[in-house]
């Protein structure tokens, strides 16, 4: 297609005015307002040098430094961990800026317990202690033990009780012969449960990938659907009994042959998306009533019931049946599973098998109340909680990690200020990514907290919902240059003001659940100054049409954003577009590109009786009271004018490709949005001057027609995730 054969259109929505003002008045006046709004916003840029360059300086003008020898194997001046933490201290106490490092030596840390850091550990500012691995990925902590000793099933009451099609291939092991004597409890996860460290769950591994618990139906399988409910029905409860969860045990009908074969089953658990399809949790089964056709939940802490919700069953011996899956009987110690490959036999009938199961049930690193810290070089696998927890810190610096099977989160930075993780690697995470958690928003005091470079992927796999790559609460921090995807839910969270995420290439995300997206906020209409700049979403949502998934989502009254910079590649779906805006006011979408997205926005928009009566339940409430002060509405006074202008947003210069419509609008009235410059463009995605569309480099050539239609600002593609430029 010649470049003569592309259409532009001017992108046009109807709208009507708020009542007693024309629709040509209204949209002058918010022109105005969108001009002066866009000031308050720093212009966009990168500020990953900036925030690393502190430590730069410090590292580079250390000198007389004291190095202290660290290893698994302590001989002469080789100390453990501890000894060496405790020779630190020592130096401290009398020489409070002396430069300190402990080289750790390379080889495999067993950690059974939690290395904890204080007061007493810091360093200073010109001269941080360091802990840093002699060679990049040779230093391991592991919180795993070896599990060894497998063959096969004999035992006639196990036999009778296995799958048909999975006899002669399961193998059992006793953990107590491979010296494992406890292991945590089978907890409840999911949306209601979560806590900081993350209750410690038992990871089974093998070659470093988390192995499935024995389910039924299988992943690739179509899910359970709830029958009729007979207690605990989402219908019964209250609009605050929704948030809390029922006390009452749920049953509901449910009946399938496959039940039949469960009746020596011993801690039968469920997972389901209970009420909603936007969140899940684990409950216990405690009855199942073949007679009635009925199964009764435990107690739980999320939503209701529903008929046709989704759920399935695990944890139970007699669908153990596929490569990889397993099994744990906690009353007798055993252990049961099918390996992935075939394995050999020993004459004595043991297998070459082995698999690592996760024990360390606390964090391996604990820092509360230190300074100037920096740990580097260290690769942190299979702990059953959160691997690393920061509490109160300033000035701690987290870099060049990889962490792999943690049963709870990577990293959680709560408090303090000036505490960042720089190149990491964080996989198999029972839980999320890094949360980041600074600063006073009443003051708008920032805490400049950061991650940089972090490659996350493979998150979410025990509590499955509401546990992202990456989150932000307070004021002033930042996420910068991340590669996160594959997750069943959101990729990151954003609550909090003058939060920055910049750079972000999110993919095959929100794979399971609907009403989500890349980026997702929600409930707080009284955000200030957060920016999400340059980022790719692309190729995401489950397909789950009841609400959408989108790129970005600002969800229940979310305002004051600005959306600059993005590029939304197929990651529309449902009723919602590359951007979802859920009520809000005063968000910008500005400056970006909607490509191949079944509509680039999607509006659902309160009415007036909806938006005035949300402030005044106990939630919206309590947002009010942690959000709000004189103080920060001296800096922001449009922030006590909330009631005015309900749902109006501004829409400015904005490309929109080859996209299904401009935008939809679902559920609710159409409201007003503020439409300035922005083109619709139809014809071949190859013409238009991107430099390899079909390689996803979305990058302006010189030449591109799309810079002389708008005054479209150049997007710095190729800067977009890991950024191999920057160094410490």
């Amino acid at each position: 297609m010649k470049q003569d054969e592309i259409l532009f259109s001017r992108a046009s929505v109807p709208f009507k005015a708020p009542e007693g003002i024309g629709i040509a008045e209204y949209d002058r006046k918010s022109g105005e307002e969108y001009r002066s709004i866009r000031k308050e916003f720093d212009p966009p840029a990168d500020d990953s040098e900036k925030l690393l360059a502190p430590w730069k300086e410090r590292l580079a003008r250390r000198k007389d430094e004291i190095v202290i020898h660290a290893g698994p194997q302590t001989h002469g001046e080789c100390l453990s961990l501890p000894d060496a933490q405790k020779k630190v201290r020592s130096i401290l106490a009398d020489r409070p800026d002396a430069a300190i490092t402990v080289l750790l030596r390379r080889g495999v840390y067993p950690f059974r317990r939690t290395l904890a850091f204080g007061r007493e550990d810091s360093g200073s500012r010109e001269n941080p202690v360091l802990w840093i691995g002699e060679e990049k990925d040779a230093v391991l902590f592991q919180g795993s033990a070896r599990l060894s000793g497998f063959h096969a099933v004999t035992e006639p009451g196990i036999l009778k009780r296995i799958h048909p099609s999975a006899r002669g291939r399961i193998l059992t092991a006793t953990l107590s012969e491979s010296g494992i004597r406890h292991v945590p409890p089978l907890p409840k996860r999911g949306v209601g449960c979560g806590r900081f460290p993350t209750e410690p769950w038992l990871g089974c591994f093998s070659n470093g990938r988390r192995l499935p618990l024995a389910r039924w139906p299988k992943k690739k399988e179509p899910l359970l659907r709830v029958g009729k409910v007979l207690s605990g029905s989402l219908d019964e409860l209250s609009d605050e009994e929704k948030k809390k969860g029922p006390e009452s045990r749920a049953v509901f009908e449910f009946r399938h042959p496959e039940l039949e074969r469960w009746r020596e089953a011993e801690d039968l658990r469920v997972d389901g998306q209970w009420g909603y399809l936007w969140a899940s949790d684990t409950r216990k089964v405690e009855l199942i009533d073949r007679e009635k056709g009925t199964i009764t939940l435990a107690p739980g802490v999320s939503y209701g019931c529903l008929p046709n919700d989704p759920f399935y069953f695990f944890n139970l011996l007699e669908e153990l049946s596929e490569p990889g899956e397993w099994y744990l009987d906690r009353n007798t110690g055993r252990l049961y599973c099918i390996p992935e490959r075939p394995v050999k036999f020993a004459p004595d009938g043991t297998a070459d098998y082995s698999l690592e199961l996760s024990l360390l049930p606390t964090p391996f690193l604990s820092l509360r109340d230190v300074d100037h810290l920096l740990f580097r070089n260290l690769r942190m696998s299979n702990g059953a909680s959160d691997a690393v927890s920061v509490r109160n810190c300033r000035d701690v610096l987290l870099a060049d990690l990889e962490i792999a099977g943690a049963g709870g989160n990577a990293i959680l930075i709560d408090g303090g200020e000036h505490c960042g993780i720089f190149q990491a690697h964080l996989h198999e995470l029972g839980a999320g990514g890094v949360r980041l958690s600074g600063g006073d928003r009443k003051k708008l005091r920032r805490a400049d907290h950061f991650a940089i470079n972090i490659d996350v992927h493979d998150f979410s796999q025990v509590d499955r919902c509401y546990t992202p790559a990456a989150s932000l609460a307070g004021c002033g921090n930042h996420l910068l240059h991340f590669h996160l995807y594959n997750s069943s839910h959101h990729g990151i969270s954003v609550s909090g003001d003058l939060q920055t995420v910049a750079f972000c290439d999110g993919h095959d995300l929100v794979r399971e659940f609907d009403d989500q997206a890349g980026i997702d906020c929600f409930f707080d209409p009284f955000m200030y100054g957060t920016r999400y700049l340059f980022n790719f979403w692309h190729d995401l949502g489950s397909g789950i049409d009841f609400c959408g998934q989108a790129g970005i989502r600002l969800d229940d009254m979310i305002s004051n954003i600005l959306i600059y910079g993005n590029v939304f590649l197929k990651c529309a779906g449902g009723g919602f577009g590359g951007v979802q805006i859920h009520a809000g006011k005063n968000n910008i979408v500005e400056n970006n590109l909607f490509l191949e997205c079944i509509r680039a926005l999607s509006f659902s928009c309160w009415g007036k009786d909806r938006w005035d009566e949300s402030f005044l339940k106990p939630f919206y409430s309590a947002i009010l009271e942690t959000a709000l002060s004189p103080e920060k509405l001296r800096i922001a006074p449009r922030l006590s004018h909330v009631l005015t202008d309900k749902g109006r947003n501004f829409i400015v210069n904005n490309y929109i490709i080859n996209c299904g419509e401009v935008a939809g609008f679902n559920q609710f009235e159409r409201s007003y949005q503020y439409f300035g410059e922005n083109l619709c463009v139809e014809g071949d995605i190859h013409q238009l001057g991107f430099a390899d569309p079909d390689r996803k480099d979305f990058t302006l050539l010189p030449d591109s027609i799309l810079r002389k239609e708008l005054p479209f600002q150049p997007i710095p593609f190729r800067k977009i995730g890991i950024d191999p430029a920057l160094t410490l």
